[in-house]
């Protein structure tokens, strides 16, 4: 007889996921370790970024067996943060024991609470865990997991100099090819910062040939993203769409709102920026106003969709709104 848990063990060694999620879930359905293969349904999922069903067999999981209820509520508050639920996913990372892979998960989430709410208790918060953290002696990927955290806190600070430092160190210490493309893509948004889009480009095609293009993860959506905002900035909007609609299409996919809203706000800027030095022009002038204003309120649906979001705090459309209480008010007005 066969033993499906085994199986799907098997196959997920081999890496080959799609016959590991039959052998799996026939395993759940006979109850052959049902818990081990529903917790194993939810890690490759999770590897998939098929968040959607990693969340069903998490959920399903911390109903089902007392074992795993601290390992199914990190990964919960995991799936909610990178959804944007930063508030949610620290709630939930308060009520388990603390562990080094839940405080890093604690560092970003508190990270992020700091860029979009301006909490400035989160930034205190993440730096203590920090602190922890260096007390103890680790290496490989999980070395430089720690070391992002850090780099990415000194980003959201805007102390883009120390984040570097953390993230050259995090991609020498660097394992596999996924985490060596993250840390690419860090040190390329803080140069996007610093004004060196020569160097981030450089870096961007770094992590892109590190990258499987089919693949269609979150790491190759922020790899266009930032591809995309390094073309808006040099006013490339051609090239600049296309990326940003490239990583628009992933995050859809994957139901990644706050991430989906920040592009459509960076799509709805390009369409605006167009439209600058033409608003005589009516033809022109009005399709660019429309269209961005459209895509603005696409972004802005997308925000408030994400749980505790506050839309004020969303840094990115401060300018957009700005145009449209005034430059893109007046353009109507010529319109009539």
């Amino acid at each position: 007889m066969k033993n499906y848990y085994e199986l799907g063990n098997a196959s997920f060694r081999r890496k080959d996921y799609m016959r590991a999620i039959e052998y799996y879930s026939i395993g759940t359905i006979i109850g052959e370790n049902c818990a081990l293969a529903k917790r194993n349904l939810g890690r490759i999922y999770f590897r998939l970024d098929r968040y959607d069903e990693a969340l069903e067999c998490f959920k399903d999981l911390l109903n089902e067996d007392e074992r795993f209820k601290t390992y199914a509520l990190s990964m919960i508050a995991t799936i909610h943060n990178i959804r944007g639920n930063y508030i949610a996913a620290l709630e939930i990372m308060g009520s388990i024991p603390q562990s080094t892979n839940s405080m890093i998960n604690q560092i970003f989430m508190l990270g992020y609470v700091y860029k979009y709410h301006k909490v400035v208790k989160a930034i205190t918060r993440a730096e203590s865990i920090l602190r922890r953290l260096k007390t103890e002696y680790y290496e490989g990927d999980r070395l430089t997991s720690i070391l992002s955290a850090e780099g990415f806190i000194y980003m959201v600070k805007q102390e883009y100099s120390m984040a570097l430092g953390c993230f050259i160190r995090a991609f020498n210490v660097a394992i596999t090819d996924l985490f060596k493309a993250k840390v690419l893509n860090d040190m390329a948004e803080c140069y996007i910062a610093d004004n060196d889009f020569i160097k981030a480009h450089q870096l961007l095609d770094q992590a892109f040939e590190l990258l499987d293009d089919e693949a269609e993860t979150t790491t190759l959506a922020s790899n266009y993203k930032l591809r995309g905002i390094l073309y808006e900035i040099q006013k490339d909007w051609k090239k600049a769409k296309l990326f940003l609609i490239k990583a628009k299409n992933i995050y859809r996919d994957k139901s990644l709102l706050r991430h989906l809203a920040e592009i459509e706000f960076y799509l709805a800027n390009i369409d605006f920026s167009r439209h600058e030095g033409n608003v005589k022009n009516c033809n022109g002038g009005r399709r660019y106003l429309y269209v961005g204003a459209e895509k603005f309120a696409r972004g802005f649906q997308y925000e408030k969709k994400v749980e505790e979001v506050q839309i004020e705090d969303a840094k990115i459309i401060e300018d957009i709104i700005d145009r449209l209480d005034s430059e893109c008010q007046l353009s109507l007005a010529s319109f009539c």
